[in-house]
């Protein structure tokens, strides 16, 4: 990379914010409240109304993904995602002599297995988003299920999940942003009750 390129690049990096005002609402994570929707009656950003929530640079934000934990009180609020679901059946598979091939039995629809791409960026290009990667490792090591809110994942019937590996990767010369990888799988709470005898 050429001197000339550097200084263009950084000089980007500081007009950036200055040129690119945030418009319309931007998720406050300290004001907004995040509720589940559990309700097909309800709007969200995946009907042909206008979205509601728009990003830093004025693009709007059609599938964010809202995770909660429960016991810690955190709500993290992810816009710049992008998700990948994938679902494997529990099937038995039998070999019978003289078939080609074998007998299928159909045992169950198997976890959903969700894979979330995605970066914590702060508009200040010299400042690393500090607060909301702390709460994505402390959520990240969770010992328990986390709440999802996400119009794309409750197309799935997805409302809990559980973060089985993380990646944090560093890219060389910024440091206003920090991406990530999660790999989860659905989860559905189950209550145990204990029967006195």
């Amino acid at each position: 990379m050429s001197r000339v390129e550097i200084i263009l690049n950084e000089f980007s990096k500081t007009l950036r914010p200055v040129f690119f005002a945030p418009i319309g609402h931007y998720p406050n994570r300290k004001e907004d409240v995040y509720k589940l929707q559990t309700s097909s009656e309800q709007a969200t950003r995946l009907d042909e109304d206008l979205p509601a929530l728009y990003s830093w640079l004025g693009t709007p934000i059609f599938a964010d993904v809202v995770l909660m934990d429960s016991n810690s009180g955190i709500i993290l609020s992810l816009e710049t995602v992008l998700v990948e679901v994938r679902n494997k059946k529990n099937i038995v598979k039998t070999p019978v002599q003289g078939l080609t091939g074998t007998f299928k039995e159909f045992i169950s629809n198997g976890d959903y297995e969700i894979t979330i791409r995605g970066g914590l960026f702060n508009i200040n290009p010299f400042k690393y988003p500090k607060e909301a990667a702390t709460n994505l490792i402390k959520l990240c090591n969770a010992q328990n299920e986390l709440h999802v809110q996400s119009d794309f994942l409750n197309l799935f019937d997805v409302y809990d999940l559980v973060i089985e590996d993380s990646r944090f990767i560093q890219r060389a010369g910024n440091q206003s942003n920090q991406l990530f990888e999660l790999k989860c799988v659905s989860d559905i709470p189950v209550e145990l009750k204990m029967e006195e005898q």
